[in-house]
């Protein structure tokens, strides 16, 4: 019995990655764009690091990347300061949700099947067979710890592939029959973000500091909207048990202090940042295969084959391999080292997850409510903080909601099965309570804003001599949003504190 275990680099599938990546953004219309990247040195001492990630690049077949003193990079940005900086001008956005809803349609179109509300749960290796243990995430959430936890269901696939994120080495740990001695140890690196506010964006490019242990640098950070990010910051944190680690309990709360260590690192590079202009924004953790004192490793793939079995296990990968996912050399590397592997007979273990917190099971494309909770629902709610939706938005809404939730559940109508059993089911709050709360997410934003901030004099604007139209009266914003307030018992006075006010809020599920 022999083990194939390889340690590969981003830098391998990078490149090509994002060649891939934007031709398949351009022939689908998802949106994106190319805005290049500047990596800065603030001090001398960073230039020759500034020198090798250039030669790298060059190694690895970059194109167009040129080195710019610090006079030329204050040019294409005047509120940057640095003494060198790395041009990257193919560097880009692009809308996440849209692609991995557009990456969701094309492997249903191609015979894949995503089963949610569905968990992992272990595994065992018997002679020439695997077997994949699988329960019903409600369950897992209500097990008790003392009992042994049944599957509910035990899968024979050809092939397994464990790409669970977080909860890979737990998974891995569970299949009986694969040795632990090629396990690798679980590191976790928690990193927070934190917005821009009360000002308008000061930059027109991503704009990079030098990378440091465990991730690359507080940078600045653009989404389509032109909103800026900062992020993320490096916290090294333990792991938790591994039936929490099925279903996300990891903590993603932004603590407001760590402003405190922002902004030093922001303004290395960003002088003109003002003092309380940052507000939390979100947190993610990124699984690693190398700790704070190691050096860099960016993936592993583990072939464990048993007989004409085969496991494969695909650990530290992390959400910013976006750019990866497109390119075929990781599955040409799969179809290499497992020659009778192919795309209609492996089974993957895998995560979806959108932003930093999933509250459902992470080991989730036989898990989680994976793609409607991920992609589907965000995208259908996409613009809902300030649209004044009336009684016959919101049925529409519900009837699109529940022909996906019956599909994914393999029902019609003629099953005569209640939505209100689908959605216990599924574990989806109706669309209507989600509505709601990124309404009043959005209004706590506002109110949260100084008398002066632009969003702020809009709330304010009025038309002089405007008067509503004959017939039925048009429904308005703040109508809205004072019903939503009145049903939740809610005042505005709460905005104030803004983690009261989200928790009041919050629709689960």
């Amino acid at each position: 019995m022999s083990f194939n275990f390889q340690i590969l680099s981003q830098a391998s599938f990078c490149v090509r990655g994002k060649e891939l990546l934007y031709k398949y953004c351009k022939d689908r219309e998802i949106p994106h764009k190319q805005i290049g990247k500047l990596i800065v040195a603030t001090g001398l001492s960073e230039v020759p690091k500034l020198s090798a990630l250039m030669n790298r690049g060059i190694q690895h077949g970059v194109e167009g990347l040129r080195m710019m003193e610090g006079y030329e990079a204050t040019t294409l940005e005047p509120e940057l300061h640095c003494v060198k900086a790395l041009w990257s001008p193919s560097s880009g956005i692009v809308d996440s949700h849209s692609l991995m809803l557009s990456l969701v349609g094309e492997a249903e179109s191609h015979g894949t099947t995503f089963s949610y509300n569905t968990a992992v749960i272990g595994g065992r290796i018997e002679g020439n067979q695997i077997q994949i243990h699988v329960s019903g995430s409600d369950a897992l959430a209500n097990w008790n710890g003392r009992t042994e936890l049944d599957s509910e269901l035990i899968l024979i696939p050809k092939l397994v592939v464990n790409s669970a994120g977080l909860s890979a080495p737990a998974i891995a740990k569970r299949i009986k029959g694969l040795p632990d001695s090629i396990i690798p140890a679980s590191k976790y690196a928690r990193g927070c973000y934190f917005t821009l506010s009360n000002t308008k964006s000061p930059f027109k490019h991503l704009i990079y500091p030098i990378p440091e242990v465990g991730g690359l640098g507080v940078h600045v950070t653009l989404d389509l909207n032109g909103q800026v990010k900062f992020g993320p910051d490096v916290e090294w944190i333990k792991g938790i048990d591994d039936i929490p680690s099925f279903l996300n309990m990891f903590d993603y709360s932004v603590c407001e202090d760590r402003a405190n260590q922002f902004y030093p690192a922001i303004r290395k590079y960003y002088p003109g940042l003002k003092d309380g202009s940052l507000e939390p924004g979100y947190a993610g953790i990124r699984p690693k295969l190398s700790g704070p004192e190691e050096g860099p490793t960016d993936f592993v793939v583990q072939v464990f084959p048993c007989d004409h079995v085969i496991e494969s296990t695909l650990i530290g990968l992390f959400s910013k391999l976006i750019r990866q996912a497109l390119s075929e050399s990781v599955f040409s590397y799969i179809s290499v080292v497992v020659p009778s592997a192919k795309s209609d007979s492996i089974s993957f273990i895998s995560v979806v997850v959108p932003s930093a917190k999933s509250d459902g099971p992470s080991n989730a494309c036989f898990a989680g409510r994976g793609s409607s909770w991920a992609v589907v629902r965000p995208a259908m709610l996409y613009g809902a903080e300030c649209w004044p939706v009336k009684n016959s938005h919101i049925q529409k809404m519900k009837v699109a909601e529940m022909r996906m939730l019956r599909w994914m559940c393999g029902l019609t109508r003629g099953d005569r099965v209640r939505n209100e059993i689908i959605r216990e089911k599924v574990g989806v709050t109706p669309v209507e309570y989600k509505m709601r709360e990124v309404r009043l997410t959005w209004f706590g934003h506002v109110m949260r804003r100084g008398m002066d901030a632009p969003v702020r004099r809009c709330e304010r604007l009025a038309l002089d001599g405007f008067r509503r139209g004959r017939g039925r009266p048009k429904k308005y914003w703040d109508e809205v949003i004072k019903r939503d307030m009145e049903q939740l018992q809610l005042t505005e006075d709460m905005t104030l504190d803004r983690k009261i006010w989200r928790t009041r809020i919050r629709a689960e599920g």
